[in-house]
C-alpha cells in the first residue's frame, strides 16, 4: 500500500523537486500541495507570490491544493496548528506524512516532527543534507524553468530579479553564493517542469524593497511582481505591454530588426515565448523617439 503524503508547497525550485522525486516513487500518493501565506497581502510570504499564481501552479499540477492561512509576524505555535488544522480532513482519510523542502535547519525540523507526531503525521525532508550544486543541475538537468523573484540584498543586486534559474544563472553567480540559495540569498517561482502539463504563464511587475526589522541580522530583500497573464503576439512576454510589434501591426518592418537586444534580456523571456511575441522598447532597453 502507498504512503499518503502532502507536500508543503512555496511555489519554489526545491518544494518542486520534492513533488517531482515523490510522483516517480511507488512508494507514495501525493493527495496534496499545503501552502502557507500571509493573510494579509496573500502572499507566500518568503517568496512574495500571490496565491492565485500557486493555485494555478497546483491547477496545472493535478493535485488538490490547500491553503493555511497566517496572520503576520505568527508565533511558531500558531503556525504548527494553523498548519496541522488545516491538515486535518486529509489526515481522516489516511494522510501519513508531510514532504518538506529544506535542505538544512536541522532545529526547526525536529520540533517540527516532534508536533506532527501527535497527529500521527512524520515529516519528510528528501533532499536533506545534499548538496546543493548536485540539486540545482537535478532540477535544471529534468528540464523544470523558474524565474527568480526574491533576492536577499545582502548577496545579490536588485539585477538577478527576474532572471530564469537556469544553467546560465547557476554558473554567473558569485561564488560565494548557495546554488539552491540555500542560505537564503534567493527564491524562485517554477513555471514550467516534468510535474506541469502545461506553462504557469506570468509577466513581471515593479521591483520593491522591503527592509528587515531594526536590530534583524538579515539584510532586506528585493521582490518582483510576478503576475498570471496569458500571452499574446502583441504582449511583451516580460512585463505584458504592448511589445509595438511592427509585424503585428501590418508593416513589413518591426523596431527590433534594427536594434540589438542584450543577451541579458534574451535570457528574461520564458521559453513558452520565445520566437512567438517580441519583447517591449521597455524591457529591451532600448529609448524610442
Amino acid at each position: 500500500m502507498k504512503t499518503r503524503v502532502a507536500v508543503s508547497w512555496s511555489g519554489g525550485k526545491d518544494s518542486a523537486l520534492v513533488l517531482d522525486r515523490l510522483l516517480r516513487d511507488q512508494s507514495y500518493e501525493v493527495v496534496a500541495l499545503v501552502t502557507t501565506f500571509d493573510a494579509s497581502c496573500r502572499r507566500v510570504s518568503a517568496h512574495g507570490i500571490p496565491v492565485d499564481l500557486i493555485e494555478r501552479q497546483a491547477h496545472s499540477i493535478g493535485v488538490p491544493f490547500i491553503r493555511v492561512e497566517l496572520p503576520i509576524n505568527t508565533s511558531y505555535e500558531v503556525y504548527v496548528r494553523q498548519y496541522l488544522e488545516a491538515l486535518q480532513p486529509v489526515i481522516d482519510e489516511g494522510l501519513k506524512a508531510v514532504a518538506f523542502g529544506g535542505i538544512s535547519f536541522a532545529q526547526f525540523r525536529c520540533r517540527l516532527e516532534e508536533s506532527f507526531i501527535s497527529r500521527g503525521v512524520s515529516a519528510l525532508y528528501p533532499l536533506r543534507e545534499m548538496p546543493s550544486r548536485r540539486l540545482a543541475e537535478e532540477f535544471v538537468g529534468r528540464g523544470f524553468a523558474a524565474v527568480v523573484c526574491c533576492v536577499n540584498g545582502a548577496f545579490l543586486e536588485q539585477r538577478y530579479l527576474g532572471r530564469l534559474y537556469g544553467w546560465a544563472f547557476i554558473e554567473q553567480m558569485p561564488a560565494r553564493i548557495d546554488r539552491c540559495g540555500e542560505n537564503g540569498e534567493f527564491h524562485t517561482f517554477v513555471f514550467d517542469g516534468p510535474i506541469f502539463h502545461e506553462p504557469v504563464q506570468y509577466v513581471i511587475g515593479k521591483s520593491t524593497y522591503k527592509p528587515t526589522m531594526r536590530g534583524s541580522p538579515v539584510s532586506g530583500h528585493w521582490f518582483c511582481e510576478i503576475k498570471a497573464k496569458q500571452m499574446t503576439a502583441a504582449a511583451c512576454p516580460l512585463c505584458g505591454e504592448d511589445n509595438q510589434c511592427g509585424v503585428m501591426a501590418g508593416r513589413a518592418m518591426c523596431w527590433c530588426y534594427t536594434e540589438r537586444i542584450s543577451e541579458d534580456v534574451r535570457e528574461r523571456v520564458p521559453p513558452y515565448a520565445r520566437d512567438v511575441a517580441c519583447v517591449c522598447p521597455r524591457c529591451a532597453g532600448i529609448e524610442r523617439a
